[in-house]
């Protein structure tokens, strides 16, 4: 038992020994694993370190080691990047969080999210670390990432006071931590401190360049140009001379060094940093300006006009001045409006308003008056107030836009004789445009008006000369004679004009209108003395045959006889007419062979004159007067077979049925008077062959056969009933006595009554005239028109004439283009038919297509009754024709002549079509030539006005000129009166605006340089 006690406690003591023996063992073989691991670790092998640090916890040797050990394996793995570094440390700081190397694993994740660039997570491990833990490498490091972290995150005071911590002291972070430092104090404002730190590395490889950047701004900030110009000189950096590029030009820009400033501006403009703001875009276009190269900047400026601020307003002034210096004064004047408008800089809006008015004042812009006006008015006190006023002044005696220029002088308070003459000279221009425009009314008040005054005699005399015209074209005869005398007594200012012969021969035709004939032939006579007449052949010879007219009618036949021969051996336009009146007096003078003579030659020499079908009437006449039957029949034959249109038809029907009856033919005759009552019922030559009719069938014994006849002729008021003749007649003597008022009113009541009566047609006819004269037209129409309708007797010329006028009046085309061609086909003398065809042209102009009112203008220009007046609609007509073929040279034709001819709204029109067809063909420049030719001489007509600056706007776009496109259509839209001009303008505007918003690049800022993290 003892033995076996023994025997145990032997083995129990070996055992103990072998156990402490086999502990001393491990522990050698742990602290040899710990101290590879560690050696391992400062050779940062991290992935062999890491194994071993991991194998010794396994040991589980002692615990102090064991924390170590789990420390390290987790920066090992974090190093490594490896997942279970994060969770590693956790252990450490989650399991022995009062251990130093707890603080250290909390350094080592906020190291860790760092360079995994999880700022905020990086922060939070951070701030939990206490930085006098660490070795000074160690802390040196954490107060760089935790500043950086800060900055990275916008915490820019934390940030600042952990670089402040070790920006002094040399070594690896000194360079990043003085950038760093530098860039948040320079945010703060500090400049001078941002600069000291900027300066300390602006040779560092990492940091220089973009320190240098901010040394740069920094000076620049505090206007230390010079400054800016000598650090950019001496950098060879070329990344930094581009990024300072911009800094550098805006230094000389600002030293007024402008040359040297636009190669660096090109530089940054060319590749900015980041967008260019439209200050960059200004810098750069006013020193192009300031060096003379105007193209480039004006093609700068407008790239800084779209916006409503003080820097467009300079911009567009900056442009006109450029446009100006490039002699663009129509696109100088639209800029200068826009600059004026804008209105924020105060002298800036008083400059532009200036010379906004001196353009258009230049260019003839029909607001000169109007803005120089507003200057006047809002700028007192300005230093250009007496140049404003003397273009002021001149602009009142110049402008053709009358009556704004009226408006303006009478809006003056206390005018200067200066003022009231040039009152007196746009009074009288004002009454002459309306005149030109058939505004009567107006013309001759403002004529009246113009007469305040007598600066200038001339226009003081004209003034009874236009007043004498308006007069005479309202039939007011004895004014129109009283103005024209006027006129005349003012010989020494108006002789030499063309106006002062004009006024005896208009003179002339008042005393005609007036039955003052020995009156007449003076006038004419001093008006045919006059070198003018001598130029005019048609005025002449018009003068020469009212001489002989007057002569006529005066019973002084060898005198009259003497002037139409004289026209006629001249062989003057006329001549046919002169040998028509010729004959009438021989036939006064008894002598028949001398007067068929005369009208023989108008029938054989003048086939196309208005007075042949007299011509042949009157030798038919002849004949009959000597019983020369036979060829009296033949004669009259001649018109009823070849001019059945003539006034004469009826009565050559007649006596030609009295020549064949008193030649014994009754039979003949019958036939003649029975086709006169049933071609021309109810005409005076109608009723009068009828008794001839009765007497030749009873004569023969054939009562039945002309009761047969009455029977069947429309003719039933064969003669008139007692009631009938004396209603009618009792309505005539009122007319008779010139009471147009009862005579009117009788005359409807016998219409109305007789409506079928024998004296309907004359009743209606005289009804017609007095409701013309009492200018009841809707009366006198509809009486004119019956009269018109009926068949051919003594009233049908005028009576389609009126109607034909009456309804141009009213603008009823269609009808009157009906009744001027009726009045076409019967006209039997020079004037109704030239009232014909001028009205055919005019209503097939208003109321037709254009090619029928081309046709009829053909028609007139060849008809040779044409007119100055009626030229210019024919052409108009003609070129409109060809515009819409788009035969644009033979439109040309057609406008050349109305440009030639006119200065009115018809050259205007012309003007704008060649500006059209100049467009139209792609010929830009000329278009716009043009354009600007209607703006300086024809503003006062607003529609051809508008629509050439509406075109403008189309010439700029098609030029890619959109900034002169815009600018245009947003003066009209400004300026113009509501209607579908300014709607144009408006629909055009967005157009473009949309398209250039389009087409805009879309460019993304380019963030701030950043430098990689350190």
């Amino acid at each position: 038992m003892k033995l076996q006690r023994i025997v145990l406690i032997a083995v129990l003591f070996f055992a103990s020994h072998f156990v402490n023996a086999q502990k001393t063992l491990n522990y050698e073989h742990a602290s040899k694993v710990y101290k590879d691991a560690y050696d391992l670790f400062y050779k940062e092998k991290y992935a062999s370190a890491q194994q071993l640090f991991t194998k010794y916890i396994k040991l589980n040797a002692e615990r102090e080691n064991t924390i170590n050990a789990t420390y390290y394996a987790g920066v090992c793995g974090m190093e490594l990047f490896n997942a279970d570094g994060i969770s590693t440390l956790l252990k450490v700081v989650q399991n022995y969080p009062e251990h130093p190397k707890a603080k250290l694993a909390m350094f080592q994740l906020g190291r860790y999210f760092y360079r995994t660039k999880d700022n905020k997570r990086a922060i939070h491990y951070l701030e939990q670390v206490d930085a006098l833990s660490l070795t000074p490498e160690e802390a040196e490091e954490y107060w760089f990432i935790k500043g950086y972290c800060y900055f990275k995150t916008d915490k820019f005071s934390e940030s600042k006071l952990a670089f402040k911590t070790i920006k002094d002291k040399k070594g690896k972070y000194y360079d990043p931590s003085n950038y760093y430092y530098g860039y948040v104090v320079y945010k703060e404002g500090e400049n001078d401190e941002a600069l000291n730190h900027f300066t300390r590395i602006k040779d560092s490889k990492t940091f220089g360049p973009l320190s240098q950047v901010y040394i740069a701004q920094i000076y620049f900030s505090r206007k230390q140009f010079e400054e800016v110009v000598k650090y950019a000189a001496n950098t060879n950096n070329k990344e930094v001379a581009d990024d300072v590029a911009g800094l550098v030009g805006q230094s000389y820009f600002y030293l007024k060094n402008y040359s040297q400033a636009i190669p660096f501006l090109e530089t940054y403009n060319a590749n900015p940093p980041v967008q260019l703001t439209p200050n960059d875009i200004y810098r750069i276009a006013y020193a192009y300006m300031m060096v003379n190269n105007y193209d480039k900047a004006i093609t700068q400026f407008v790239r800084v006009t779209d916006k409503t601020d003080t820097l467009s307003q300079y911009a567009h002034y900056h442009l006109a001045e450029c446009y100006l210096k490039t002699d663009k004064k129509p696109s100088a004047r639209l800029a200068f409006d826009r600059a004026y408008k804008l209105g924020f800089n105060n002298e800036i809006t008083e400059l532009a308003l200036f010379n906004y008015g001196k353009i258009s004042y230049e260019l003839n812009q029909p607001d000169a008056i109007k803005e120089f006006l507003k200057f006047v008015n809002d700028y007192p006190e300005s230093k250009y107030i007496d140049e404003a006023k003397g273009i002021l002044g001149d602009l009142l005696m110049s402008t053709r836009n009358y009556k704004q220029a009226i408006t303006v002088i009478e809006s003056i308070k206390k005018p200067t004789a200066a003022n009231n003459e040039a009152y007196q000279r746009v009074l009288y221009y004002y009454a002459e445009e309306q005149y030109l425009k058939n505004n009567f009314t107006d013309a001759d008040a403002y004529f009246v008006k113009s007469q305040q005054f007598d600066f200038d005699k001339k226009l003081f005399a004209l003034a009874h000369f236009w007043q004498g015209e308006i007069a005479y074209k309202q039939n007011n005869y004895t004014k129109a004679e009283k103005e024209y005398s006027n006129f005349l007594t003012h010989e020494s200012d108006i002789k030499y004009t063309r106006f002062y012969p004009l006024a005896s021969y208009n003179l002339g035709y008042c005393f005609i209108k007036t039955e003052q004939y020995n009156k007449g032939i003076t006038a004419f006579k001093k008006f045919l003395e006059s070198n003018y007449a001598q130029s005019a052949p048609e005025l002449y010879t018009d003068a020469a045959l009212r001489v002989a007219d007057c002569y006529f009618v005066s019973k002084d036949y060898q005198k009259a006889l003497d002037h139409y021969e004289m026209i006629v051996s001249k062989k003057m336009n006329g001549s046919d007419y002169a040998l028509f009146q010729k004959a009438l007096i021989y036939g006064l003078l008894g002598k028949p062979s001398d007067k068929i003579l005369a009208l023989q030659q108008i029938v054989n020499n003048y086939s196309r004159s208005l007075y042949i079908d007299d011509a042949i009437f009157e030798i038919s006449n002849v004949y009959l007067q000597n019983d020369d039957y036979e060829k009296a029949i033949a004669s009259f034959d001649n018109i009823i077979k070849n001019y059945p249109n003539s006034v004469f038809i009826r009565k050559a029907m007649q006596y030609k049925g009295l020549a064949q009856r008193n030649a014994g033919n009754d039979k003949e005759a019958l036939s003649t008077f029975k086709q006169l009552v049933q071609k021309h019922c109810n005409t005076e030559e109608a009723k009068q062959v009828l008794a001839m009719v009765e007497n030749i069938y009873v004569s023969h014994g054939e009562t039945d056969e002309y009761l047969d006849f009455l029977k069947s002729t429309e003719c039933k008021s064969i003669s008139p009933s007692y009631q009938d003749s004396i209603s009618y007649d009792a309505a005539f003597n009122q007319y008779k006595n010139g009471d147009c008022e009862k005579s009117s009113k009788l005359f409807g009541q016998y219409i109305n009554k007789f409506p079928g009566g024998y004296f309907v047609l004359k009743a209606n006819y005289y009804k017609a005239e007095c409701d013309f004269k009492l200018k009841n037209l809707e009366s006198a129409l509809q009486c004119y028109e019956f009269v018109a309708l009926q068949n051919r007797n003594d009233f049908t010329e005028r009576s389609t004439r009126q109607t034909a006028v009456l309804y141009y009046n009213k603008k009823n085309w269609r009808k009157a283009f009906e009744f001027y061609g009726a009045l076409e086909r019967i006209a039997s003398s020079r004037d109704n038919m030239q009232v014909a065809v001028t009205g055919l042209l005019k209503t097939s102009m208003l109321g037709f297509s254009v090619d029928t009112a081309a046709m009829y203008s053909f028609k007139y220009i060849n008809s040779g009754l044409s007119t100055k007046d009626g030229l210019l609609d024919a052409n108009t007509n003609i070129a409109r024709y060809y515009m819409a073929q788009k035969q644009w040279d033979s439109a040309l034709v057609g406008w050349n002549y109305l440009i030639k001819e006119t200065k009115n709204i018809y050259a205007a029109e012309a003007k704008y079509n060649v500006a059209l067809i100049a467009f139209n063909k792609k010929e830009y420049n000329n278009a716009k030539k043009i354009i600007f030719e209607i703006s300086e001489k024809f503003s006062t007509y607003t529609i051809w006005y508008e629509k050439a600056y509406l075109l403008l706007a189309e010439v700029y776009f098609a030029q890619n000129d959109l900034f002169q496109a815009k600018a245009t259509l947003q003066s009209l839209v400004e300026n113009l009166d509501d209607g579908e001009n300014k709607e144009i303008a408006k629909t055009r505007l967005k157009a473009i605006m949309d398209k250039e918003e389009a087409d805009k690049p879309k460019q993304i800022p380019t963030p701030e340089k950043e430098i990689e993290q350190y």
